[in-house]
């Protein structure tokens, strides 16, 4: 009976964890994650590939609320994963990994493009990096950002009913769920709109931030003619100057990476370059 009990415990606290897919050619990297991944108190893996066809093949099997992605890979790399993985499982948080590479800040924008949440720099095995605490800090912190928004937007659309559906009466042995939470009533009103127009728009950014600027800048294009914009992105050198041409490319207006001491002009994006401090 106290075995049964355990095992039943043991199943409800993984029930509330991040369940993790880890996606990676190599066996050093898949080995690393897969360690950090287990070592947290609100994750577990559920998943281990070494290419995007199996990824693919295993999603709905597993369930996962986040995949970590290797771009590179034999038989199917990331990029043709991506959307078979969204596809399948639609709502799963996808995190692509890639190399410190100009080739590879393009190929993780492109993935961006095509449905991915976020993306991670990932180091070098052979230089010892792919242990090191940044990384991993980095890593577990888009997990948990990403994964805990994609746990609680599963577990609303649990709650909600279809409209023109009566629910079904419940059996008498069973007690009925408790009512959702109230809705917390908001801190502060938001302040109206300034009649003054900015003479400068300044956008700052992090996890999950490159989708959103694609999104924002799509939309806010036409509108920015008159005054100049600054991004500050949380990314590395290589991937800024990428950044920069993308959502130039999103918003239709002339965009780069900013140089110290230039002059901004109105209609321009400057990016702020990665690895400045």
């Amino acid at each position: 009976m106290t075995a049964t009990v355990a095992a039943q415990s043991g199943q409800s606290d993984d029930a509330d964890k991040i369940r993790v897919m880890i996606v990676d050619d190599s066996v050093v990297i898949r080995g690393v994650l897969s360690n950090w991944i287990s070592e947290s108190r609100d994750c577990i893996v559920v998943g281990s590939h070494v290419n995007g066809r199996r990824a693919a093949d295993d999603v709905v099997n597993s369930q996962p609320d986040v995949v970590i992605l290797d771009l590179e890979m034999p038989e199917m790399d990331g990029l043709t994963a991506l959307p078979l993985i969204l596809e399948r499982k639609p709502g799963t948080v996808v995190i692509v990994a890639s190399t410190l590479s100009r080739r590879g800040a393009e190929v993780s924008l492109k993935a961006l493009n095509l449905g991915a949440s976020d993306y991670i720099p990932k180091p070098e095995a052979a230089n010892g990096r792919a242990t090191s605490a940044e990384f991993k800090e980095e890593l577990l912190a888009k997990v948990r950002s990403l994964g805990g928004r994609a746990k609680l937007r599963a577990r609303g659309g649990a709650l909600r009913k279809p409209a023109g559906i009566a629910p079904s009466p419940a059996p008498a042995a069973v007690r009925p769920l408790p009512a959702p939470p109230a809705k917390p009533k908001p801190l502060d009103k938001l302040r109206p709109y300034s009649m003054v127009p900015p003479k400068i728009l300044v956008i700052g950014s992090s996890t999950g931030g490159p989708q959103a600027l694609h999104k924002l800048f799509t939309a806010l294009g036409p509108s920015i003619g008159k005054i100049p914009v600054l991004v500050v992105q949380h990314m590395p050198a290589t991937f800024t100057a990428i950044l920069a041409e993308h959502i130039g490319r999103a918003a239709g207006r002339s965009a780069n990476e900013g140089v110290d001491g230039e002059k901004i002009e109105a209609g321009r994006i400057y990016v702020a370059p990665g690895g400045v401090t």
